[in-house]
């Protein structure tokens, strides 16, 4: 809806309504003059305020939600802290005798990326939670590409090749949330406690 052609029909109506009172009562101009003024600030104060409220209330929404977001992601990354740095790796013996121990989990930054996405980050931050993300899926794939060689019956070089490549991604993670605890002001739990 346009405001413009409102403003000009409220405009002409009291011009035209003033005209008609000072040509017909002239003693009643200054007392409807004196309306016009106070219902014209009355309606710009109302404005004024109103705009105050909303811009007030968004602030302290972005607030809580901002809030809110350091919380979850606090839990998150205490989370995957816990579970990539002292999880329970599997052991597997290898053809030749050899033993390898891997941690096998999958892991779902879902809190971080909605973080990221949520604007309430400055543009460093919102791009480290990405690359964070992105290397968190990227463990993913090396778990699945790990799993794969083993039901392929995979050659020991490719096997091991593949676990190191989810022990470096594993560490990089684990630098990477200390890297975004640090630089989010985040505090890290070092315990959970079992529903």
């Amino acid at each position: 809806m346009k405001t413009r052609p409102i403003l000009l029909l409220t405009a002409l109506v009291a011009l035209v309504y003033s005209v008609l009172v000072a040509h017909y009562q002239s003693t009643k101009l200054w007392d409807w003059l004196n309306t016009l003024v106070a219902a014209g600030m009355s309606f710009f104060y109302a404005i004024v305020a109103g705009i105050h409220l909303y811009w007030r209330q968004s602030a302290d929404a972005k607030m809580a939600k901002s809030e809110e977001l350091q919380l979850l992601l606090g839990a998150e990354l205490s989370d995957l802290y816990r579970v990539l740095k002292d999880g329970a790796k599997t052991y597997l013996q290898l053809p030749s005798g050899n033993k390898i121990n891997v941690l096998i989990t999958y892991v779902q930054p879902l809190v971080t990326e909605h973080a990221a996405l949520s604007g309430l980050f400055d543009g460093t931050q919102s791009e480290n939670l990405v690359h964070f993300a992105r290397k968190c899926r990227m463990l993913n794939t090396k778990v699945n590409y790990f799993l794969g060689l083993l039901q392929s019956r995979a050659p020991e070089e490719m096997l091991v090749h593949a676990h190191e490549n989810i022990d470096e991604t594993r560490a990089a993670i684990i630098g990477d949330i200390q890297q975004l605890s640090g630089q989010l002001d985040l505090k890290l739990s070092d315990s959970h406690q079992a529903p």
